[in-house]
């Protein structure tokens, strides 16, 4: 099976139609609507995208062309879904180890603003102790010494507090996500179930009613 009979479609079908197809089958297989097997549906999902990809862009659609009428084994769908299949589980190992550095960075600042804080407490208290009154003299002393002037306490300088980095969370609008990573290369949008994706290089942010949602991950490139 080749992308084209994936989406049910003659080799021949203008750009409108593969996009109709695309939507008509993202109803059907994306991740928010098949949320008891969400893997296997977001490898399902990244596979539309790559057929869309493919052939929607007249350079890609081209190359695909000439590889199908030379009978490459890259052009049929169960190849490309063993492909997407091995990205699916890359993109689960990556976004665990993401979280466990983002956990990881958030627990050694709250322990450097704590023993700052502490510090800063031991320093001030240290400061503030009253001095041990003075000795009375065992012998007369031969000339009364000369008056010093008090010394002033040091300043006792405050420790620069480091600003946590911001982390973007699931249930984040699309507003906190841009304020923090900014303008995204590229921007999905399906009205029709409130879906809004946004992609920076290949991370791929995606949104359900404003909200992130899980199932965002790595889109790599074709």
């Amino acid at each position: 099976m080749n992308f084209y009979e994936a989406l049910n479609l003659q080799r021949s079908a203008t750009t409108e139609e593969i996009e109709e197809a695309y939507r008509a089958l993202a109803r059907k297989v994306h991740p928010d609507l098949n949320r008891n097997d969400p893997t296997p549906a977001e490898a399902r999902m990244k596979l539309l995208n790559r057929i869309r990809e493919t052939l929607t862009d007249p350079k890609r659609r081209a190359k695909y062309e000439l590889e199908l009428a030379a009978g490459s084994a890259t052009t049929r769908v169960e190849s490309a879904i063993d492909e997407t299949l091995r990205q699916s589980r890359d993109d689960v190992l990556f976004w665990k180890r993401v979280k466990l550095t983002a956990a990881a960075g958030l627990v050694l600042g709250l322990l450097l603003g704590v023993g700052f804080w502490v510090h800063d407490s031991m320093r001030s208290k240290t400061v503030g102790l009253p001095l041990p009154p003075p000795t009375a003299p065992t012998q007369a002393p031969k000339a009364p010494p000369a008056p010093s002037l008090p010394k002033a306490a040091p300043a006792v300088p405050r420790p620069i507090q480091k600003k946590q980095p911001e982390v973007v969370e699931f249930g984040s609008s699309a507003d906190r996500v841009l304020s923090i990573m900014g303008k995204p290369d590229q921007v999905e949008e399906l009205p029709a179930q409130g879906i809004r994706i946004l992609h920076y290089g290949k991370l791929r942010l995606v949104f359900k009613n404003n909200k992130l949602i899980p199932g965002s991950g790595i889109q790599k490139d074709r």
